[in-house]
């Protein structure tokens, strides 16, 4: 579903190139597996630009690419998609890389993350373009960003925050800010910690309190929880195929996102999450590029 609408919404973090690895049988640890490899873009920000573009919404996009063939393939494969890279850094670093190594049921095992090009987007890149990015009334703002941009971010940008908690240990760079975010999305171990319990809708309860307007916590497969003012919900998750699970919590976020820019109840907004979600898991890439159809 696309709709006519005026809101813009302006996505601050990493873009890296994905190399997933699928073994042909069963995954044998320590020994050369046969399968193959295949080759996407990727990164949370990228992904969740990309996705929200797809759905057709107006997306703007600061990122730092590399002056090398990858980031090149980047900036090509964004730009086709119209967003708006104004504002994005340019280095002589080496673009962002990430190696995934999947099981037989395409779950991921283990990966490497190189992203030290994220870092270019520092507290001086971001100052000289506050205004550009205070002309945006919605941001995403990337975990994987340094501490440093994202403390001048919550500091000085204007606009409704949504944030991917995207690791436990990542999750605990939001805790001072939580009061300026709008929208936080994460796993029942990423709740239960930046909420500091054990339980996952007191963990949720807790964040609310402390000045999260909108809380969707994800559960497994099983079921995703949200919050309704202080009341805690839940809709179960149907099964679904899975030829990867890379890119789809980045997809249940980018399909919330989507519906809260056009209106949308945050119910329904998780509704789309969950759609966004099923269909990236049907591809070996992170986002779906027939996205759309499945919303």
């Amino acid at each position: 579903i696309i709709y006519i609408h005026m809101e813009k919404i302006l996505v601050i973090g990493a873009s890296n190139i994905d190399f997933l690895a699928f073994p042909k049988g069963k995954l044998r640890m320590g020994d050369s597996n046969i399968g193959s490899v295949d080759f996407a873009f990727g990164g949370v920000g990228r992904n969740i630009a990309e996705n929200l573009a797809r759905l057709g919404n107006d997306v703007s996009f600061i990122s730092a690419f590399g002056e090398d063939v990858f980031g090149e393939m980047l900036k090509k494969n964004l730009s086709s998609l119209g967003i708006d890279l104004k504002g994005s850094v340019a280095s002589g670093k080496r673009s962002g890389m990430y190696v995934a190594i999947a099981n037989q049921e395409g779950e991921l095992v283990c990966a490497i993350c190189e992203n030290e090009i994220v870092t270019e987007i520092d507290r001086e890149h971001l100052a000289r373009n506050l205004d550009y990015i205070n002309s945006f009334s919605h941001l995403f703002l990337d975990a994987n960003l340094s501490p440093e941009a994202l403390d001048f971010l919550f500091r000085n940008a204007t606009g409704k925050v949504y944030i991917d908690a995207t690791s436990v240990a990542k999750s605990g760079l939001f805790k001072p800010y939580l009061s300026r975010i709008t929208l936080l999305k994460g796993n029942r171990a990423e709740i239960c910690s930046l909420g500091e319990s054990d339980d996952l809708e007191e963990g949720m309860k807790n964040l609310i309190a402390s000045g999260v307007t909108l809380v969707a916590a994800t559960d497994g497969a099983a079921s995703v929880r949200f919050n309704h003012g202080r009341e805690i919900l839940s809709i179960p998750v149907p099964p679904a195929r899975v030829a990867s699970t890379n890119g789809a919590g980045d997809a249940f976020l980018s399909g919330v996102i989507h519906g809260l820019l056009n209106g949308k109840t945050f119910s329904e907004g998780i509704v789309y999450g969950i759609k966004a979600a099923q269909a990236t898991l049907l591809v070996p890439g992170a986002c779906n590029p027939d996205l759309v159809k499945y919303l």
